[in-house]
């Protein structure tokens, strides 16, 4: 995996008013996937910025709602000689969650939609590419205790 770094922040409008913003930076990487093997790939990224935005409002101490973006663009940022089969996408994300606190245990509930389009080099096409779209839906529920 490449070095990594993040540097966030957040701006407290008021006392039931959050705004995040964190930027990471991942920097250049070059590996083969199974070295010494004919059916080894090669990967190799240049250096990228990743940006993520949240808000968290807090209508009352147990309750908090949250929303978020993420933008996650792709280490490869062209195909210009690059082999066939490799993918160049970019991912957005929404999120939304809901969290209640009882005493000392906080409990979130949230939902994740991540969509994210790019281009791929077709395999033995001599460097056709094609489009790629993807898109995902999740969920997560989380329990935590504080001390």
């Amino acid at each position: 995996m490449p070095w990594d770094a993040t540097l966030g922040t957040a701006y407290i409008l008021s006392d039931s008013l959050t705004l995040l913003f964190d930027l990471s930076f991942s920097a250049a990487f070059q590996f083969d996937s199974l070295s010494n093997s004919t059916f080894s790939t090669h990967y190799q990224g240049q250096p990228t910025f990743r940006t993520n935005f949240g808000i968290e409002f807090k209508p009352s101490d147990h309750i908090a709602l949250q929303g978020g973006f993420l933008y996650d663009p792709s280490a490869i940022h062209s195909l210009d000689g690059r082999d066939d089969g490799t993918i160049r996408i970019d991912y957005y994300g929404i999120t939304v969650g809901l969290g209640w606190s009882v005493e000392h245990v906080r409990t979130s509930l949230g939902f994740v939609y991540i969509w994210a389009s790019g281009q791929a080099l077709v395999l033995a096409s001599g460097g056709q590419v094609s489009p790629v779209s993807v898109s995902q839906m999740g969920g997560l529920l989380s329990t935590a205790y504080l001390f």
